[in-house]
Parts: structure tokens; C-alpha cells; sequence
């Protein structure tokens, strides 16, 4: 019987600390900042501030303002994915593909930039940041390759997924950008067209 305790026991979940939760607190809070503002305009004060604690307590979870913002970019990346999973479900293949198109080159991602994607908020930032930073943001870009990838044909050129990858930020960017809404809107829309007549083409081929 106390075998079978101690074995119920190593099953269960480990509750989340106090001190992981703060940390996690802290990455929500930056990383919606650097979202809605970009990462220059991040400080420190602001982001304890936004996550409810003090600006002493900062130093206990990251070394430096960098620090912050490499492990930020690195939690929307990780936040990318489990949307990425959740999205596509069951999906396999060019439809799994579609339908996170859909989602992603949309209206509901273009207005909540604050919960968006990393590569569409950091594409114009990115070669400004430090190293630490940038090299978070190649690991995320990887890993959005490697999904892209999973539903494509077997021996896809690295260079087609790149170029899937650039127009869905791009699209959403641009869509962001420019001030007219019927515009944005065209944007979304041609753009979610051609990705997936490309996908169509690509497993054609």
C-alpha cells in the first residue's frame, strides 16, 4: 500500500512555485509590451510595474534588461505554439496548414497585436536587438519552420517554407500598418489566398 502512495504521488503534477510564478508574471507583462511598443521602449520599472510587483524584486529572476528580453521573446514564441497546436487540432498535412493560415493572417491577430504572434510584432525590430536577444529569435523562427515543415511534402526546400514564413508576417504586419481599414482588410484577405494556392502548388509538385 505505501508503494502504491508513493507511486500516485510521483504522477502528480509539481505545483508552480511562488518564485516561478513571478518570473512568469514578469514574462506575460514584457512580452506584451514588446508586442504593442516593440522592444526598444521596454524598461524595466514598467514591466514590474505592469506585472504588479516591485522594481527591486527585478534582479532576482533575470540579470539584466537584455536578459529580460531574449527570455521574452522566447516565451511568445513558446505561446506561438501552443496556439499552433491548439488550432490545428487533429489536423496533418495542407490542411492543417490552411487552417493556421486562416487564423494567423486574420483580422483577430492583426487587432491584438498585444497577444500576437513574435515574428510578425519583432519583424521590423529584431536586427536592432543584441545578440542574446536575436538569437532567441532565430531558435522561435526554427521552430516555426520546423511546424510549416511537419505538414509540407517530405523534401520541401528550406527556401519555400522561408518564404511561406515571410509573407504571413509580412501580411500581417503591412495589414497593421497602413491606416486604411478596406485596405488592411484586402491585404488579409489576397494574402491568405495566395499562401494557400502555394500550398497547393507546392504539394503538387
Amino acid at each position: 500500500m505505501k508503494t502504491q502512495k508513493t507511486a500516485i504521488r510521483s504522477e502528480t503534477p509539481r505545483s508552480e512555485t511562488k518564485g516561478e510564478a513571478t518570473r512568469r508574471a514578469i514574462l506575460t507583462a514584457a512580452a506584451r509590451i514588446i508586442r504593442e511598443r516593440g522592444p526598444d521602449r521596454i524598461g524595466v520599472a514598467e514591466v514590474m510595474r505592469e506585472a504588479g510587483l516591485t522594481h527591486g524584486g527585478f534582479y532576482a529572476h533575470f540579470t539584466s534588461r537584455d536578459a529580460l528580453v531574449a527570455e521574452a521573446i522566447r516565451s511568445m514564441f513558446e505561446g506561438g505554439r501552443q496556439k499552433f497546436v491548439a488550432r490545428v487540432g487533429g489536423r496533418t498535412g495542407p490542411e492543417a496548414l490552411k487552417t493556421w493560415i486562416d487564423s494567423y493572417v486574420s483580422r483577430e491577430h492583426r487587432d491584438n497585436p498585444g497577444g500576437g504572434c513574435a515574428m510578425a510584432a519583432l519583424i521590423s525590430d529584431i536586427a536592432r536587438l543584441e545578440p542574446v536577444a536575436r538569437a532567441a529569435f532565430d531558435d522561435g523562427i526554427r521552430g516555426i519552420a520546423g511546424r510549416l515543415s511537419a505538414h509540407l511534402p517530405a523534401g520541401t526546400e528550406e527556401h519555400a517554407v522561408s518564404s511561406l514564413m515571410a509573407e504571413m508576417a509580412g501580411a500581417v504586419a503591412l495589414a497593421r500598418a497602413v491606416s486604411d481599414p478596406p485596405l488592411s482588410d484586402r491585404i488579409l484577405k489576397t494574402s491568405r489566398a495566395a499562401l494557400k494556392a502555394r500550398i497547393d502548388t507546392m504539394v503538387q509538385a
